[in-house]
């Protein structure tokens, strides 16, 4: 039996993903990771950097993030991709001038706060789950 430890609680939820030449869609995001679906294959292993877009009261944020593969699955024609983010950038607008930098690596319960807050909002958030 497998037991399965997550550091965050995670939020349901649907945002676009670039992924620099292809796009993906979040399925769920946590202050430490995010699972989406894309049509491009990846390793366990890779890092990667990729943005998530969202929509804020203030306009659209971009969430820039350098992350590091920890699954896929192949699913129809389609791969779930599991990402442990490394480093992270709040940016606003698709070309923002002002960055809000935070580092996932030290856990910081700002970056908790900011991640969940705004996905909590979302009008695609569903419910919280352990990640």
């Amino acid at each position: 039996m497998t037991i399965v430890r997550r550091k965050e609680d995670r939020i349901n939820c649907e945002h676009p993903v670039n992924l620099g030449d292809t796009k993906g869609i979040t399925r769920n995001i946590s202050a430490s990771g995010v699972y989406f679906v894309t049509n491009s294959f990846y390793m366990p292993g890779n890092l990667i950097s990729f943005t998530v877009e969202f929509d804020s009261p203030g306009g659209k944020l971009l969430l820039k993030c350098d992350g590091q593969v920890i699954r896929i699955e192949p699913r129809d024609g389609e791969v779930g991709v599991a990402v442990k983010i490394l480093k992270s950038v709040m940016m606003p607008g698709p070309v923002g001038s002002q960055a809000y930098e935070v580092d996932m690596r030290a856990g910081s319960v700002f970056a908790s706060a900011l991640v969940v807050g705004l996905f909590q909002k979302s009008r695609y958030s569903q419910h919280s789950q352990s990640w």
